[in-house]
């Protein structure tokens, strides 16, 4: 149920028999519609067709075996150029796998540890890497033949009280961002767990900064108005959000002092639903709730089942509005729409 300035409505719930660490949508391989995937502890990919009436239920449409140990990272995208989207996943053996037209197309192991982030970084001209960081601070960047760079965490931070061999990836998000002069190049932020945001591209650190806090999520849309009196009206901005349950914008590559919004408890989640003038920026972490924020006002709450684990956004019923699609960790999965009054 909604408060204050926005509405929720739960288009449909279901517990799923299997325990999983993440999920996603989109279309992919030739299936017709969108696609519901969801990366499970026995290191099996469920496909289900997306349930465009409410209170239906998920009907699964395929299996993909992934042969290695329980997901903790998926990403839907076109990474072979064989004209439709390919599924790549990461698991906690260190293995990265890509499913193209339902088979594995390529298998590797790309560490000793757990690869826990995943992203796909595109630039201009729409060449894409995979880039993947592991549980001990370790970032990789492959095509799905060949490897094209790695960076050691301990190579690059910053000094601090924290040792760096303890230092680990905490998230990990490509994004476009602006530069001074106006042009828009694609990067890759890391947040490590030692409270830096660094900056890379094309395998260099370009920048790092001192976080207010260890950043644990980010996403990506245009959440205040920083920036707009340049001329931009939706300046690329990315939302930090912390252990400490605080949140921060990242724009024009600094980190904005004042907080966007605090939820008193870490947060392990963020989404962002673009809107004409202030994306909505969904929230979540270690509490049974959803939270949703426009340019930082809280328009409301929504009560989950468990702790969230996996936010995905996708336009069930076709209205031109997108979705959201909450994976929690009792296993149940539930669809909302969220409208602003």
């Amino acid at each position: 149920m909604g408060t204050k300035g926005a509405t929720v409505v739960s288009l449909w719930s279901q517990k799923h028999n299997e325990d999983f660490n993440i999920l996603s949508v989109g279309k992919i391989f030739r299936h017709s519609g969108v696609s519901l995937l969801v990366g499970c502890q026995d290191g099996v990919i469920r496909v289900y067709k997306v349930p465009c009436v409410p209170g239906a239920k998920l009907k699964l449409q395929s299996v993909l075996e992934t042969k290695g140990g329980p997901i903790q990272a998926l990403k839907i995208h076109n990474v072979t150029k064989f004209h439709s989207n390919d599924v790549v996943v990461g698991d906690s053996r260190g293995t990265l796998t890509v499913f193209s037209n339902e088979q594995i197309l390529n298998r590797r192991v790309l560490s000793e540890h757990s690869v826990d982030c995943l992203q796909i970084d595109e630039d201009a001209t729409g060449s894409v890497s995979v880039v993947t960081s592991d549980s001990d601070g370790n970032l990789c960047a492959v095509l799905p033949y060949s490897e094209l760079w790695r960076l050691r965490l301990r190579d690059f931070i910053v000094p601090t009280k924290i040792p760096s061999c303890a230092s680990v990836i905490k998230s990990l998000l490509a994004v476009d961002l602006t530069e001074g002069s106006g042009q828009t190049s694609n990067y890759v932020l890391a947040a490590d767990s030692s409270k830096n945001l660094h900056v890379i591209q094309q395998g260099s650190v370009v920048m790092s900064l001192r976080t207010p806090c260890v950043v644990t999520a980010m996403a990506k849309g245009h959440f205040t108005s920083h920036g707009d009196e340049n001329g931009n009206s939706k300046s690329h901005q990315v939302a930090l959000g912390g252990q400490t349950g605080s949140v921060y914008i990242f724009s024009n590559f600094e980190i904005l002092s004042e907080e966007y919004a605090n939820v008193q408890w870490p947060v392990t989640q963020l989404c962002s639903l673009p809107r004409d003038t202030h994306a909505m920026l969904l929230c979540s972490g270690h509490f049974n709730k959803l939270y949703v924020y426009q340019n930082k006002k809280l328009l409301c709450c929504h009560e989950t089942s468990d702790w969230v684990n996996s936010i995905a956004t996708v336009d069930v019923d076709n209205d031109g509005d997108m979705e959201v699609v909450l994976g929690c960790l009792d296993n149940t999965i539930e669809t909302l729409k969220i409208e602003a009054r």
